[in-house]
C-alpha cells in the first residue's frame, strides 16, 4: 500500500469527521477501504462462536453489497430487487 492510500484511509477510517479543504473523494481508495473490512471481518468472523457466526455473514454480506454499489457508481434497479427477494427470514436485523 503505498502512502497516499496510508493516509486516506487513515483520514477515512480513524480520524474524527472534519471539512475537507478540498474533495478528496477517490472510488480506487474507498474500494480498497471496503475490501479491507470486508477482509477483516472475514478474520474476525473467524474467532466467533458458531452461535455468532450468522450474524457476521449478514454483516459481510451487506459489505459485499455496498462494495458492488460502489464499484458500479450506481445502484441497479434490477440487482437491488433481486438482492430484496433473496432476502430470508431472519435476513436482516433491525438497528
Amino acid at each position: 500500500m503505498d502512502i497516499d492510500t496510508l493516509k486516506y484511509h487513515i483520514n477515512h477510517i480513524f480520524l474524527p469527521l472534519k471539512l475537507p479543504q478540498s474533495d478528496d473523494q477517490d472510488i480506487d481508495k474507498d474500494l480498497a477501504i471496503c475490501d479491507r473490512v470486508i477482509a477483516c471481518g472475514r478474520d474476525f468472523q473467524q474467532l466467533l462462536p458458531a452461535c455468532r457466526t450468522n450474524t457476521w455473514d449478514l454483516i459481510l454480506m451487506m459489505m459485499e453489497r455496498l462494495r458492488d454499489v460502489l464499484s458500479t457508481k450506481t445502484l441497479n434497479e434490477n440487482k437491488l430487487l433481486g438482492w430484496m427477494k433473496d432476502l430470508k427470514p431472519g435476513g436482516m436485523h433491525r438497528l
